[in-house]
């Protein structure tokens, strides 16, 4: 831990981010979902989805 924060602060720390890093994902899954629907329907196709090996040569 960080000598400046204190045990319960780490805990108030990540009862607060934790739902947010929760909302986020749901968004963004929605957000996909959104994404696909409205391409599916003006009958666009996306390209497939290639991470790749994180910028690695």
């Amino acid at each position: 831990m960080h000598a400046a924060l204190e045990q319960g602060q780490y805990r108030f720390l990540l009862a607060v981010i934790a739902p947010m890093a929760t909302d986020a994902a749901r968004l963004a899954s929605d957000l996909e979902t959104e994404l696909r629907n409205e391409m599916a329907e003006n009958g666009v196709e996306l390209p497939p989805l290639d991470l790749g090996a994180g910028g690695a040569p």
